[in-house]
């Protein structure tokens, strides 16, 4: 049986993602080509990278810091985890594109200024 589409209910979507996470082998690495092969055998949409990206959310796919990796821990995930959170902004913009691989850093990107208040009390240009 194949995956026909996403299902939109988060536990029916969870569900699913567990089922396909089942076809990889816990513990051993996989190349994206090899991932996307896999999803594309079981599901009939052939969108490899939403499953990769909601797989890698639910914590039932890791990733290298590099990016050239996937892998299935051999410990399922607990019950309730959290999801990973998704970047926002121009961040979640280099993220769809495929620039950013794992999850944003901790920065704020602001056009070159400071995110800092200085003595002024604001930032140039922004009021006052």
């Amino acid at each position: 049986m194949r995956l026909k589409a996403i299902p939109a209910k988060n536990r029916k979507k969870l569900a699913a993602l567990h089922c396909l996470s089942g076809k990889f082998e816990a513990g051993r690495q996989y190349t994206e080509a090899e991932v996307n092969e896999i999803l594309d055998d079981w599901t009939e949409f052939h969108d490899p990278a939403t499953l990769r990206r909601e797989m890698f959310n639910k914590h039932l796919l890791n990733l290298t810091t590099d990016c050239r990796a996937y892998w299935k821990e051999d410990v399922p995930p607990l019950e309730g985890h959290r999801e990973r959170k998704k970047p926002r902004g121009r961040l979640a913009n280099l993220s769809s594109a495929g620039l950013l691989c794992r999850q944003r850093v901790g920065m704020r990107l602001i056009r070159g200024r400071s995110t800092r208040r200085g003595s002024q009390g604001s930032l140039p240009g922004h009021g006052r």
